[in-house]
């Protein structure tokens, strides 16, 4: 598949680069300029579904640990920053073949929305569609469905649309 830069990939070099410092930008470019070569997976980067797409991910939620951490450290109180995954959605982004509902994919969001003041946890933490904790450094996952059936749906969209 061939690469594209898209105004997103810009923008999240942008923000990892203000948050994390230069040393980022050359992550974030290191992982763009592989993903041309079609070297990503030898280097370590992530191949399957869209790995642009898992990287950028992979950097909201240390994004997120980060900004928790400086939160804590403020002195204004309660405040809480999480990350989540709401599911394979039925939505135009999965080809309108997700098994969930937007509403289902709401649960987990809304949830986060409204926790109770000075809650202790969820803080700067992964919350999976289920409103389960998950250790995305240590693991384990859970199972991600839908994952093989979206990279299968954007793989025919590409040949039909960008070919």
């Amino acid at each position: 598949m061939p690469f594209r830069k898209s105004k997103s990939g810009s923008v999240f070099i942008k923000v990892i680069t203000s948050i994390l410092g230069r040393n980022s930008q050359n992550v974030s470019h290191g992982h763009c300029s592989s993903v041309k070569r079609g070297d990503h997976g030898q280097r370590g980067w992530p191949t399957l579904f869209r790995p642009s797409y898992v990287v950028s991910k992979i950097a909201i939620s240390v994004l997120t640990r980060i900004q928790q951490r400086e939160f804590d450290q403020d002195s204004r109180q309660d405040i809480v920053v999480n990350s989540v995954h709401p599911g394979y959605v039925n939505t135009d982004m999965t080809f309108n073949q997700g098994p969930l509902s937007p509403e289902q994919g709401a649960v987990a969001p809304t949830w986060l929305a409204l926790l109770p003041k000075n809650v202790e946890e969820p803080r700067g933490d992964y919350v999976w569609l289920n409103k389960q904790i998950v250790d995305w450094i240590h693991g384990p996952m859970p199972e991600c469905i839908g994952a093989t059936k979206i990279n299968e749906l954007h793989d025919e969209h590409d040949k039909i649309y960008l070919l």
